[in-house]
């Protein structure tokens, strides 16, 4: 089934607001199903936000002027029906419910169910930035953007790949790969998890200014970084007593500096790659 929204009123001033309800049908639930979302201002850049809160989620930048939302249930498989209470048979559960919203080139999709997930994968302009949380099963991929990005997974690796602009990307359980093509100079980023590794590749000529810390692990860039020492931290406690906290990020910055860049794990090695 492919669901397409025309809007036909061009000459319109004000906003063109859409709001999608979509249920799935049990026998339509398990095949991938999508849905076209068109922009107020083609052409100009805008926003995509997506909450799920179960879910892996993919984002891809192409050459078109609109949204496409494809959107499967976790569920998929065989329609099965299968035995039950007092003799009943089952033959369909709870399903997962989407709304999607588009209100002055900003596009919000949203699934507030803990239980039932969904698989997403979005086609957006190149030229959009991109809002995207997931929490269970929550693996983020995004490629070929030009933008800002922000990322949010509790359970799931995080994938950005092709990017140009700034990425800001925080996981509990999962490693965080970003591959830039270029980079924002204006833009401060963070990378960070608790589990996993951090792997960053910039353009050789990108501009600055680290702030790194591995509680287990280490830290490797095949950049000519300027390296600084982190002074200790003295702070007052009290009226007497005074603490020095030992601070344990390494600094440093490659081609004279710039914005900062701030990557933190706890259980996992830091890369800073050249392109």
């Amino acid at each position: 089934m492919n669901l397409t929204i025309i809007i036909n009123d061009m000459k319109r001033k004000y906003y063109i607001f859409i709001t999608l309800m979509l249920s799935f049908l049990f026998l339509e639930a398990q095949q991938s199903q999508d849905v076209t979302i068109p922009l107020s201002d083609p052409g100009k850049r805008g926003t995509l936000h997506v909450e799920i809160h179960k879910g892996p989620i993919t984002v891809k930048g192409v050459n078109r002027q609109d949204i496409l939302v494809k959107y499967q249930s976790m569920e998929s498989g065989e329609t099965k029906i299968t035995d039950a209470k007092n003799g009943m048979k089952k033959i369909s559960g709870g399903l997962p419910s989407l709304e999607i919203t588009e209100q002055s080139n900003s596009v919000y999709v949203e699934s507030d169910d803990w239980n039932k997930g969904l698989i997403l994968n979005i086609e957006v302009p190149r030229n959009f930035d991109l809002e995207l949380q997931s929490y269970n099963k929550g693996e983020i991929e995004v490629e070929n953007i030009a933008g800002k990005i922000a990322l949010e997974s509790y359970n799931g690796r995080i994938t950005a790949k092709e990017i140009e602009g700034s990425v800001v990307a925080n996981t509990y359980n999962g490693q965080i790969l970003v591959t830039f093509t270029k980079v924002n100079n204006d833009e401060p980023m963070t990378f960070v998890t608790y589990n996993g590794k951090v792997d960053i590749t910039l353009p050789a000529s990108a501009k600055a200014n680290f702030k790194m810390k591995s509680q287990q692990g280490d830290i490797y860039t095949d950049f000519d970084m300027q390296l600084n020492k982190s002074p200790n931290q003295i702070k007052k406690e009290g009226d007497k007593w005074k603490k020095t906290v030992i601070d344990n990020w390494i600094t440093g910055s490659i081609n004279g500096g710039g914005p900062e860049v701030s990557i933190q794990t706890w259980h996992g090695d830091i890369y800073i790659r050249k392109r």
